[in-house]
């Protein structure tokens, strides 16, 4: 499992994500990946976080990963989202039917949260922005799938309560449960 806190640690940059009221994308997804990383530990899932590097490097290192596992590997790409919507979502790249059954997993149990969450494919035409956080991970074995997770608005008042710190505990330990759902899957 890899859990990668985009936006952090880009080379030359200081790119914090979305911001909103105080609240701040890298802080926030730093809060739920901790969650996810301790849920999926206790269940027996070796977890690694990525916050450094360009995002084509983290994918390579993704790739290498999973070259060497023997089992499955996801990756998710980690993110809050931004422009008011009302609902969260995992997007996978659309030529994954690997991805598409994990960002489904994922958003099933997205949706206990925010009543509403969308798994859907990203391509260059659509679902750009997400696409690029996950483009290199098509390119790895087929044991390598790998997902967009946006758990919610940050400016969205229905996703208010998300950002603090018993939704940041429910944010991540949905993110662990979608993932387990997955890895269970023959």
């Amino acid at each position: 499992m890899i859990l990668d806190r985009q936006h952090h640690g880009k080379p030359g940059k200081d790119d914090q994500g979305a911001s909103y009221e105080g609240l701040v994308e890298v802080d926030l997804t730093a809060a739920y990946i901790d969650h996810a990383k301790t849920a999926l530990e206790v269940a027996g899932v070796e977890v690694l976080v990525l916050q450094w590097g360009r995002y084509s490097q983290r994918h390579a290192y993704a790739r290498a990963v999973a070259d060497a596992a023997p089992e499955k590997v996801v990756y998710v790409a980690c993110h809050v989202n931004a422009g008011g919507g009302s609902y969260g979502l995992a997007c996978h790249d659309s030529r994954s039917r690997a991805g598409a059954r994990l960002s489904e997993a994922i958003a099933a149990e997205l949706g206990t949260l925010t009543g509403k969450a969308r798994a859907d494919g990203a391509s260059p035409a659509r679902w750009s922005n997400a696409y690029s956080t996950i483009e290199g991970i098509y390119e790895g074995p087929a044991s390598l799938s790998g997902v967009c997770f946006e758990p919610g608005f940050i400016d969205s008042e229905a996703h208010r309560w998300l950002w603090y710190a018993d939704g940041l505990v429910r944010v991540g330990e949905a993110l662990a449960a979608g993932v387990l759902s997955y890895l269970k899957e023959q």
